[in-house]
């Protein structure tokens, strides 16, 4: 065996971790150190629910961020548009700015359906109550409590603008206790006791389906089955909306039976003569 050929076998030895000659033996390997953090972040992209184009992502703490997301959201929404979703995926915030959401979304006089990714608590779980169709995922929760106020860094807190808030806070607790929760989703009295009481009250998605507080649970959300549509009972505005409307035909039907009734005039007698 020439030197070269020699020189290049104990090269390709050495290269692979094993003497020229010799017993094999194995190159100590380094330890594995799994990257967690990118794991999670594709586990959770793999999760992630498939929404539409038509979805308004409301993911995070409910504030002026928050308002100015959803406007851009509905700006950049396709013309063709029918029905609007809002996926929620958020543990509260003020609600004045929830009002402001909700307003934003009325403005656009389209059905509004709600999907729960994960967590609609607070003024989150009082946007999802205002949509017509309710779904959430199977794991999702979905938290009512009674409204509360934060005094703000600059203002001072007197006796005065602490009884205004006080008086505020009153009457948001009971239009959101007698408008949605007992009247438009029909919560349980002793749900409506948790609550009153101050206390917060969480409940799963599947619990959730069955009082009637969600339509569906599924991952991904879909729009209502051909034929639904939401109750007039359970929707005020519709209740409000059919009333005006049978209040007008009931006025449409008085006005032509009483047309009906009214008497010939001679004159009209001498004309038919």
């Amino acid at each position: 065996m020439t030197n070269t050929r020699r020189r290049s076998i104990a090269s390709v030895a050495a290269a692979a971790g094993k003497p020229a000659g010799g017993p094999a033996h194995t190159a100590a390997a380094a330890p594995h150190r799994p990257n967690m953090a990118y794991a999670q972040k594709l586990l959770a992209k793999l999760n992630a629910p498939q929404l539409p184009a038509h979805a308004i992502r409301i993911e995070g703490d409910i504030d002026d961020r928050m308002v100015a997301s959803v406007r851009d959201q509905i700006r950049t929404l396709p013309a063709n548009t029918r029905r609007v979703l809002i996926a929620l995926d958020s543990r509260g915030g003020f609600l004045h700015h929830e009002r402001q959401i909700a307003d934003a979304l009325a403005a656009l006089e389209r059905p509004i359906d709600g999907h729960v990714i994960r967590l609609a608590g607070s003024a989150a779980a009082l946007l999802l109550a205002k949509c017509e169709y309710r779904t959430a995922a199977p794991g999702a929760t979905v938290l009512f409590h009674l409204a509360g106020f934060q005094q703000r860094a600059k203002e001072r807190l007197t006796a005065a603008n602490l009884r205004a808030m006080l008086a505020n806070l009153e009457t948001a607790d009971k239009q959101i206790v007698d408008k949605i929760l007992r009247g438009r989703l029909g919560l349980s009295n002793a749900a409506l006791a948790e609550i009153l009481a101050g206390r917060d009250w969480e409940t799963t998605a599947a619990n959730a389906l069955r009082m009637g507080i969600l339509h569906r649970v599924t991952n991904t959300p879909t729009p209502p089955p051909a034929g639904w549509y939401p109750e007039p009972a359970l929707v005020p505005e519709l209740k409000d909306r059919n009333k005006k409307a049978a209040a007008a035909a009931r006025n449409k039907a008085e006005a032509e039976r009483k047309q009906r009734l009214q008497p010939f005039s001679p004159r009209h007698l001498r004309r038919r003569r």
